[in-house]
């Protein structure tokens, strides 16, 4: 089988320490993670707890991350694509051809904002076949239909490295998407697929190819983004970063919000912090937990091939902290539910100590935070080095 891998990248952005005023902090190797295959009843499903097109419809090793996405975490996931179509309607004989056993698998690097402009529902795609409703797109969706028009193809079919749920942008999403073998001119499909998708909100990023059809994502980086208005007087939020970041209108201690976010870092049981149930591993190592105050727009999440939130115009008169996560991987909401818990201490409503207590499931963990503020900043695959990317 001829195996193709088309990554979609964004330049590396590695934080230093003379454009942030940052606190660091660091913990072991990651612990290994106890495999459980689920099975999928179904290969549509609106409620983030299933997947779709693994071999067998069976579901390898998949556990749901921050804000609704479903981590690979330390498993060499087989992209085998389950031989399911979606139904076109189409009765143009040139669009009802199925990919066969010559088929191969590209690896897309992708980014996509979640707006009221682009409102896709998330990552997944949206609801169960035959259900009378009618969704909200999904980016997985999107990237199906426009490369099934290109193709002419009506079974192709996403695997992804982690789903995130409506109002989450990403920077770096991977997915590996099945296509014909005959797909020769790289480039030529690249361009055609961004022709239709940047409008939507969606870039693939480069291509290249590769020899396996295997990938493994072994560390996440997520970053939320809060703007604080400098002014005593005027303090309403900016407008237009209304979907790319939280306003935070309570003062905030840099230094009590670092203390709560330190709690986390280490190897722990995250079940308390996340929406979960019946997971057999919940234990998850943090590397890096901490907040940030940008200096510079360039300090704050920047899209290669969409445009960039306004960051440029506003950090004269808005203050904009960066809270940064990075770790082995991620269970559903736990993202969001450490930034709220974090920021609850930030602002003097609860101490440090309560992080520790809602961590060991003594006190309820806080509401979720908005998901609008959240970036899946940068992911790591096995053979990638960690701060840039490597072959």
């Amino acid at each position: 089988m001829r195996v193709l891998l088309i990554a979609l990248t964004t330049t590396s952005r590695i934080v230093t320490t003379n454009s942030l005023a940052v606190l660091r902090m660091s913990s072991s190797a990651p612990m290994p993670v106890e495999r459980r295959p689920r099975t999928a009843s179904v290969l549509y499903n609106n409620n983030g707890d299933g997947d779709e097109c693994m071999e067998n419809k069976q579901i390898l090793n998949i556990e749901e991350d921050s804000s609704g996405i479903t981590s690979m975490l330390e498993t060499e996931t087989l992209l085998q694509a389950d031989q399911e179509s979606f139904d076109s309607g189409s009765d143009n004989s040139t669009m009802n051809k199925t990919i066969d056993d010559k088929s191969c698998y590209i690896l897309l690097r992708v980014e996509y904002q979640s707006t009221r402009v682009a409102p896709f529902g998330g990552w997944q795609r949206q609801g169960k076949p035959g259900e009378n409703f009618t969704p909200l797109p999904s980016v997985q969706s999107t990237i199906e239909e426009v490369a099934s028009a290109i193709l002419k193809y009506t079974t192709v079919c996403v695997q992804v490295a982690g789903r995130t749920d409506k109002g989450v942008h990403s920077l770096d999403q991977r997915c590996a998407l099945r296509v014909p073998a005959s797909l020769e001119n790289l480039v030529d499909f690249h361009e055609k697929m961004n022709g239709v998708l940047v409008p939507q909100g969606i870039a693939i990023l480069y291509c290249k190819e590769k020899s396996s059809e295997r990938f493994r994502v072994v560390r996440k980086r997520y970053q939320y983004i809060l703007q604080i208005p400098k002014s005593e007087i005027d303090k309403r939020p900016v407008k237009s970063l209304h979907d790319f970041s939280r306003y935070q209108s309570h003062s905030l201690d840099l230094r009590r919000l670092n203390q709560a976010l330190e709690c986390f870092v280490g190897t722990h049981d995250f079940r308390f912090l996340s929406k979960e149930a019946g997971l057999v591993n919940t234990t998850r190592t943090i590397y890096q937990s901490f907040s940030s105050v940008a200096t510079r727009a360039s300090d704050l999440p920047t899209f290669q091939h969409l445009s960039t939130p306004d960051w440029e115009n506003n950090i004269a008169t808005h203050n904009f902290w960066v809270l940064t996560f990075e770790s082995n991987g991620f269970m559903r909401h736990q993202v969001r539910r450490m930034v709220s818990l974090a920021l609850e201490v930030g602002e003097g409503n609860f101490e440090v100590a309560r992080v520790i207590q809602v961590m060991k499931g003594e006190t309820k963990a806080p509401r979720l935070a908005p998901a609008r503020g959240l970036y899946m900043e940068q992911l790591w695959l096995a053979n990638e080095e960690i701060g840039g990317v490597s072959d």
